[in-house]
């Protein structure tokens, strides 16, 4: 059975799936982050997937994850290399979240969290994230344009008009 350890990558931090790599492998990464055809590298990390399309960084949590300060730095870190020091938008998928703790929200608003991100769309259909992902921008006040939106659809809109923002 292949293992990510074989190619000398640490299952912790992340492994590259490519195109052609493993049919059965991405069609079901693909299912459950609803990738569109023709996104040829996802990183997937312990706590997330990352990839980028049409200038726009997309995110999805694992489902269960609970986010502490450590994870908070390490998924930012994860994320500033996907960016390449370029400055993006962010749609992150926080459906399957269990929680985050009070350290890494407030981390999460600060200028070293949002550094390489001109503005940041939370998405979720549940309506209890949604409302906690409210009370998170109400309370710790990220220093990027933040909304949640409960349709990707009209996030990504928004987002459109902070694409080519640096």
């Amino acid at each position: 059975m292949f293992k990510p350890s074989d190619l000398g990558l640490s299952v912790r931090r992340f492994f590259v799936i490519k195109r052609g790599f493993s049919k059965i492998a991405m069609s079901k990464k693909k299912q459950f982050l609803s990738v569109p055809e023709g996104i040829f590298e996802i990183k997937e990390f312990y706590h997330s997937f990352f990839w980028i399309e049409d200038d726009v960084i997309f995110g999805k949590y694992k489902p269960g994850l609970v986010i502490n300060i450590e994870v908070a730095k390490e998924a930012v870190n994860d994320r500033k290399k996907m960016s390449n020091g370029i400055c993006k938008p962010f749609l992150i998928d926080i459906t399957e979240l269990l929680s985050v703790d009070t350290n890494a929200r407030k981390y999460l608003a600060s200028a070293e969290a949002c550094e390489f991100l001109s503005a940041g769309a939370i998405y979720t259909h549940n309506k209890l994230l949604a409302f906690l992902g409210n009370a998170w921008i109400l309370l710790d006040k990220p220093i990027i344009p933040v909304k949640v939106f409960t349709n990707k659809e009209a996030g990504l809109k928004w987002l459109e008009t902070f694409r080519h923002q640096n």
